[in-house]
């Protein structure tokens, strides 16, 4: 499997890189939760770093943890990178109908394979609605 032009699967160089990578894939994915890979490595390493370095301060490590990311290998990092694709964000705007929008937006394509057209006419309409209040507001 390619991942931004690296192969994935290569083999690991060394034994303590296989272990890595099998003990990061047998994370729970329900404790990490957000978009951004690092921030999900950052939770890990605080969880496990946490009862062996309670003097450190946060900032020290969060550092070690930074330079830790730096020097592992891609196949180390995609456990993390995938959990971080995988991560159920829903986007909220501050904004009511536009909110309205999304989720008629994302209610038509709730499948891959098909789209519910009501939904999607629904959502049409709302933006129509919204943009012609807009432009009313600015005149």
């Amino acid at each position: 499997m390619n991942f931004f032009g690296f192969s994935i699967y290569e083999s690991a160089a060394t034994q303590s890189e296989q272990t890595a990578v099998v003990a990061a894939h047998q994370m729970s994915d329900s404790s990490l939760s957000s978009r951004n890979a690092f921030i999900n490595f950052l939770q890990e390493y605080r969880q496990n770093h946490h009862t062996t370095s309670t003097h450190k301060p946060l900032w020290r490590m969060t550092i070690e943890a930074a330079n830790r990311w730096n020097n592992m290998t891609l196949r180390e990092k995609y456990s993390y990178i995938e959990s971080a694709h995988n991560a159920k964000y829903i986007y909220r705007a501050r904004d009511r109908d536009v909110n309205r929008i999304l989720n008629l937006m994302r209610k038509s394509l709730t499948s891959k394979d098909t789209i519910d057209l009501p939904y999607l006419i629904k959502a049409a309409k709302h933006m129509k609605q919204w943009k012609r209040r807009i432009l009313n507001e600015i005149i």
